[in-house]
């Protein structure tokens, strides 16, 4: 699969998406069988925000060498591990231990930290920069795919064969996939340097981040928008079996419902971004809708169950469908063959703001009573990231205007 061709791009997604979905219901198993899991363990399940938060802690700290990563072993090897890093801390769900939870979470955001970047690399390489957004929008839709799978498989899994033999075997597929990428690992790894020395400079890409101010402004936009983003798909279903009334599985299917929407949401703003070529200010445009959308939920709790679901559908194709214009746009303001790098940069500010959501909101919680209206005061998060990115693309629309 070389630069030229650009039949190889198909393939590329395809696999791209697997990889990032399989990765994202690694990391949301947990929040989709919450209430079982929670009382199987004897905690609280409003205690998924602080497992979900240690997921993210080590996302974040793997992220500031990441891109380096992905340019010394190649995409595809990387991806395998990631993946790998998965299906380990699968198993170590299952194992019922909270000791070995924490483990498998480490491991899990670990992992997770590798995908972006490696996707970024691949694709970045063979996308047509006129559909770039949409590319990686399409990339981005593995992630509520992810959501998709942990919210209508593994509730029911979990009732029909029990909660630790389901996350078992969803370890087992995991590990098919990262087998199979060995068939791509030649093409995909051409322009690795297994030479390079991974110590050298393991701030790169966040240097390169916070050196210029639009990319600065975007990394600071994920930070805000990815605290709104965990702690909707991680309270959800627990927001509806505890306070709403409703029933675990009824739950799972309204949350995958919700990842569904973000999943259509991301290749809606994708075309969008490409469309007006505009992705900073379509970002801006996605925050205030998640914030609206955020707002509304203290009034949504007596509603018809159809009209809930409308309404949580809406927050997710704004709150989830954001990644994919965010990465492409790091990718156009990349420095020429620091792309890895760059999205390794930006989104170690991203994993920080899921590593402060959920943890942030579960302590709110505990001081309100109320996932709601928890959500309502978190709709602060995307209004403000809204106005960070406005003003970064104010600040690239004068500088290329200085440059005429």
């Amino acid at each position: 699969m070389s630069d030229p061709a650009r039949g190889g791009l198909p393939l590329a997604v395809s696999a791209a998406i697997a990889i990032q979905a399989l990765a994202s219901a690694a990391v949301l198993a947990l929040t989709a069988i919450a209430p079982i899991v929670a009382d199987a363990m004897g905690v609280p399940p409003h205690v998924i925000g602080y497992q979900v938060s240690v997921v993210y802690v080590f996302a974040t700290l793997v992220s500031i060498f990441s891109g380096r990563f992905v340019r010394k072993y190649g995409p595809a090897r990387v991806s395998q591990l990631a993946l790998l890093a998965a299906a380990l801390g699968l198993a170590g769900f299952a194992s019922g231990s909270a000791g070995v939870v924490l483990i498998g979470s480490v491991l899990i955001g670990s992992g997770y930290a590798l995908t972006n970047p490696a996707a970024s690399e691949l694709l970045n390489r063979l996308a047509p920069p006129e559909k770039r957004n949409l590319i990686f929008s399409l990339k981005q839709t593995g992630v509520p795919l992810g959501g998709i799978l942990a919210g209508l498989v593994l509730p029911s899994a979990a009732i029909a064969l029990g909660w630790q033999p389901a996350l078992l075997l969803s370890a087992i597929l995991v590990l098919v996939v990262t087998v199979a990428l060995e068939a791509v690992r030649a093409t995909w790894d051409v322009e690795k340097d297994p030479r390079l020395p991974l110590r050298a400079n393991m701030l790169e890409g966040l240097e390169l981040v916070l050196r210029r101010p639009s990319l600065r402004a975007l990394a600071f936009m994920g930070l805000l928008f990815s605290a709104i983003q965990l702690s909707l798909v991680s309270f959800a279903v627990v927001m509806l079996v505890e306070e709403f009334g409703w029933r675990t599985v009824e739950a799972g299917a309204a949350a995958a419902a919700v990842q569904a929407s973000g999943a259509v949401g991301r290749v809606f703003w994708g075309v969008i971004a490409d469309r007006t070529r505009a992705g900073l200010l379509v970002l801006a445009v996605i925050g205030c809708l998640s914030g609206a959308a955020a707002a509304l939920m203290p009034f949504v709790g007596g509603l018809a169950p159809w009209l809930v679901i409308a309404v949580l559908c809406a927050f997710g194709a704004a709150s989830i469908g954001w990644n994919g214009v965010m990465l492409a746009e790091a990718a156009r303001l990349s420095p020429e063959g620091r792309v890895g790098p760059v999205a390794g940069g930006v989104l170690m500010l991203t994993f920080l703001g899921v590593v402060l959501g959920p943890a942030l909101f579960a302590f709110a919680y505990e001081l309100i009573g109320s996932y709601a209206d928890t959500y309502a005061i978190f709709a602060l998060s995307p209004l403000l990231g809204s106005f960070v990115v406005w003003q970064g693309s104010r600040t690239e629309r004068r500088a290329a205007r200085d440059l005429e």
